[in-house]
């Protein structure tokens, strides 16, 4: 069964996620997926910011393209019959924040200046999926929902900020994520696509 995602793609041209699953299916058993899918102009998770208590805006941190991909082991409940399923998914997603500048006060003298910022953010990502896939002779359909967690390699992409002598100005975000935290991550969608084979319709 080879899937694409739709729900990516119902949004402005500049916005739109591109991509795909690909399942190799033992019947009455289970499914291992490949998937990968491109992403563009996203906000990202501020679990990790939450979590410290503090405030913080959606602007606080820029719109990162990048991508997502995963492997997952599906096991299908009712010998694959139903088409529901439970999931063990190990991913992996690469971002890319746009550039941003913003202001820093030196902690002892209070001179301020502006320090360009150029994010990134690694993640890897191990989730719980719960879904049913509808597999017919010639077409097939997946839906999921998956909670789980992340760990998280984050780079400001400034050499020069130094924090121990400095604060950044209004962004909390920025002053305050860590090079490697954990945080939390939930997942839906659906895929849509051919299948070859016999399915498991009725």
């Amino acid at each position: 069964y080879l899937g694409a995602y739709p729900l990516g793609l119902l949004t402005k041209a500049e916005k739109m996620d591109f991509g795909a699953a690909l399942n190799f299916v033992t019947a009455g058993k289970g499914a291992l997926e490949l998937s990968f899918l491109k992403i563009q102009q996203k906000r990202d998770n501020y679990f990790d910011i939450w979590m410290m208590e503090k405030k913080y805006k959606a602007e606080d941190l820029s719109l990162w393209d990048g991508y997502y991909a995963h492997v997952q082991y599906k096991i299908f409940n009712n010998s694959g019959k139903s088409g529901l399923y439970n999931g063990i998914l190990l991913g992996y997603s690469d971002k890319d924040f746009e550039p941003m500048t913003v202001k820093t006060v030196d902690i002892s003298t209070n001179a301020e200046k502006d320090e360009l910022f150029d994010p990134t953010l690694n993640q890897t990502i191990l989730m719980l999926n719960e879904g049913f896939m509808g597999l017919y002779k010639g077409i097939g359909y997946d839906v999921f929902f998956g909670v789980g967690a992340t760990y998280n390699r984050y780079n400001s992409g400034n050499t020069t900020y130094n924090s121990t002598t400095h604060n950044i100005v209004d962004n909390n975000v920025l002053q305050f994520r860590k090079k490697e935290y954990f945080s939390f991550i939930m997942r839906f969608g659906v895929t849509v696509g051919l299948n070859i084979g016999n399915g498991n319709s009725k």
